[in-house]
């Protein structure tokens, strides 16, 4: 028996994400905020699902996915920390509820929660952390996204050299604009200002099949991302040029509502 656990799951790369897993014959214990949505997922999935709802910043919810699994008998083989929160935004415009909430649902709250399951997952197995190509570039109007997604880009790195004799792999998957509802009016109408390239859901979901099939370190979604995320380690300067370039059009959408 395949078991995964897949939080942010009633969202919408998590939902395309659940589809393609139960497809596949994976039996999922569903983990986001409200009941009522991850129910509704679970029922139209082939093949039996757990939903364990409630907000994974805090220990209580992090000690009931433990608990239900045990009670379950589970030793899932896979973990995905998919759950996530952005806010484009300027640096100066965040209030300090605004970063820390950021911070602790895409950096902190998963790497506590991978903490607490590793000792009942099953070997071999997978660990993938969905990250963002904003992770690997550095974009105005999104420094504490990008540095949470950087954090656990890092994480997902060392983890996987910690736990590289453990037949464990860890992997952080990399998506580009997305069409989710996480992506608010502004950030919607910036991408298209900017001729950002966005991706479906299910874009991401293929992507993450995929990389079950053969795990590597990182893998990010579609180009010119990609590429930018690259060249950005090597040539960040010339990368910095170009999106300067672009803050003009940036600002006419970060100014707080």
């Amino acid at each position: 028996m395949k078991i995964a656990i897949l939080t942010g799951a009633s969202g919408g790369i998590g939902r395309a994400c659940a589809t393609r897993l139960a497809d596949d014959g994976w039996q999922l214990m569903l983990v986001g905020r409200r009941t009522t949505p991850l129910a509704e997922l679970a029922s139209r999935l082939p093949g039996h699902h757990e939903v364990v709802a409630g907000n994974l910043n805090e220990a209580s919810t992090r000690t009931a996915i433990v608990e239900r699994l045990t009670a379950l008998d589970w030793a899932p083989s896979l973990l995905i920390n998919n759950a996530g929160v952005n806010q484009l935004s300027f640096l100066g415009d965040c209030d300090e509820a605004e970063i820390e909430a950021q911070l602790t649902t895409n950096l902190i709250a998963p790497i506590l929660l991978t903490r607490a399951l590793l000792p009942l997952m099953a070997r071999p197995g997978q660990i993938v952390n969905i990250g963002s190509a904003l992770g690997a570039i550095g974009h105005p109007g999104y420094s504490i996204y990008g540095a949470s997604k950087a954090g656990m880009r890092l994480f997902s790195q060392a983890l996987d050299r910690e736990l590289g004799d453990d037949n464990i792999r860890v992997g952080w998957l990399a998506p580009r604009a997305t069409h989710t509802t996480m992506n608010n009016e502004a950030a919607q109408a910036m991408q298209k200002a900017l001729g950002t390239r966005v991706d479906a859901p299910d874009v991401v979901a293929q992507a993450l099949m995929t990389h079950l099939k053969r795990p590597c370190t990182e893998r990010f979604i579609g180009q010119p991302e990609g590429f930018f995320a690259r060249l950005n380690s090597f040539l960040p300067d010339l990368v910095r040029g170009s999106l300067i370039k672009q803050l003009p059009i940036i600002r006419r959408f970060t100014h707080p509502a």
